[in-house]
């Protein structure tokens, strides 16, 4: 915990359980980066840096009480600024402010937002991030109620004066800074009588003149305990680092909200996308240079197109495609040769392979899902395609043929089936690729057949 003030400022830490709250020394003219840069070193040298709570001086808070009964659930929270707007001398839009609310009474606690967004900008540009904001009096206090929690008052000495705070189910109501035990007991005297009979007990720590019986609040001093009120501020203040425990008032919120997660590292992230952004430039890059390359291979290849079709068929016009030309004329001059049908077919389609990968989409989809067998090869040649198998019933295997003649793309031999010692049987077939209908339109209508 960092306590700040406009002088020395001190590092509160917890060793084996032990608060220590140690000076920072810095010049009389620091900054307040300095002081900053100070602290963070101070830190380095207790251990592993952290998260830190920066707790307040009470004479920089400003605090009212409101009446939240007649507010609505809905904006209740800015509707409560306004409200304490009303009882302080800074604009609800220049401070920052938090509540404790108890039924329908709250606690407000503001405190001027340019006093503390330089020092919350300087943790942060190193990289220290704030996790709460909270007035050290009220943490000592919260502190001492776990302890004392019959009490209904507690008073603490500090350096500007005394902290006095009302409490009401273990929480606090009112807090007042006083100047002097003087003005502690007229205080305490209004209290008393506010609370009446039944008025309870005054915890003091750290007060130098001892409290007497006011008005029914009976004065038990908590210097015993073996810690003074920064101790305990800082024993508290870890409870709420560890999560352990929840800060009374919290002025990390509004205009000096702790930033999301990731805007701790946005710098980090700036050059993970940086990065990003270059692998990507690179990629593109590289996919157009080697798309170039193909273009200029494929290019390469249509002018080698041309030039065998000029040397092949001297005078004629190069036609838009090379290959359906060259084709048909394969197709011609088979005819005119005499060769049969699936000759000139299987000269097609020699010339003109189809894709494995079609084949094998063709075989496979054209088989229905309805019948259970087991495929243990199926081989693909360009005109061949070779399927064995097993399947618990010798009926399946001429489904399964059947079902691909149906297509139209194969010419399928009977399957061939045997019965297995145990169960079911074993089939195997052959399907060598029809004639296409256009080929064979084109055959019927060359000139000369």
């Amino acid at each position: 915990m960092i306590f700040v003030d406009e002088g020395l400022w001190r590092l509160g830490c917890v060793t084996d359980g032990r608060a220590q709250v140690l000076p920072i020394a810095s010049p009389d003219d620091a900054d307040i980066p300095a002081k900053v840069q100070l602290v963070a070193e101070q830190i380095a040298e207790q251990g592993e840096p952290g998260p830190v709570v920066l707790a307040l001086p009470s004479h920089w808070c400003l605090s009212a009480t409101i009446d939240t009964h007649e507010l609505s659930r809905s904006n209740r929270r800015q509707a409560m600024r306004y409200l304490l707007e009303e009882h302080l001398p800074i604009s609800a839009e220049d401070s920052v402010a938090d509540f404790i609310e108890r039924q329908g009474v709250a606690l407000g606690v503001a405190i001027e937002l340019e006093r503390l967004r330089p020092i919350v900008e300087a943790f942060q540009e190193l990289g220290i991030p704030v996790q709460a904001i909270c007035p050290s009096a009220l943490l000592a206090c919260s502190g001492l109620i776990e302890q004392h929690r019959e009490a209904a008052a507690v008073a603490i000495q500090s350096r500007e004066g005394i902290d006095l705070v009302e409490i009401q189910r273990g929480c606090a109501s009112r807090w007042w800074c006083l100047s002097d035990a003087s003005e502690l007991r007229d205080r305490l005297t209004q209290l008393g009588a506010t609370l009446g009979e039944e008025a309870g007990q005054l915890v003091t720590l750290d007060v130098s003149e001892p409290m007497d019986a006011l008005n029914n609040l009976s004065a038990t001093s908590a210097d015993a305990s073996d810690v003074n009120a920064d101790q305990l501020a800082t024993l508290q203040a870890e409870q709420v680092l560890a999560g352990g425990a929840s800060a009374w008032i919290d002025l990390r919120r509004d205009a000096l909200q702790a930033p999301e997660r990731y805007q701790l590292f946005q710098k980090q992230f700036g050059i993970v996308a940086a990065a990003i952004t270059f692998f990507l430039v690179c990629v593109i890059g590289t996919t157009y240079w080697r798309g170039e390359q193909y273009k200029a291979y494929a290019d390469q290849k249509v002018s080698e197109q041309i030039g065998v079709f000029k040397s092949a068929m001297p005078g004629q016009r190069v036609p838009s495609s090379i290959i359906s030309r060259l084709q048909s004329e394969q197709r011609r001059l088979a005819g005119i040769s005499g060769q049969s049908g699936s000759d000139r077919s299987e000269g097609v389609n020699a010339m003109q392979p189809t894709s494995a990968l079609t084949q094998m989409h063709t075989v496979l989809t054209a088989w229905p899902n309805s019948l259970r067998y087991r495929i243990s090869d199926l081989t693909i040649e360009p005109n061949l395609v070779r399927i064995n198998g097993q399947a618990a019933d010798s009926v399946i295997p001429e489904k399964l043929a059947a079902a691909l003649r149906a297509t139209g793309a194969y010419q399928v031999d009977p399957p061939n089936t045997r019965a297995l010692s145990e169960f079911g049987f074993t089939f195997g077939f052959i399907a060598r690729p029809a004639p296409r209908n256009d080929e064979q339109t084109a055959l019927s209508t060359e000139p000369g057949l």
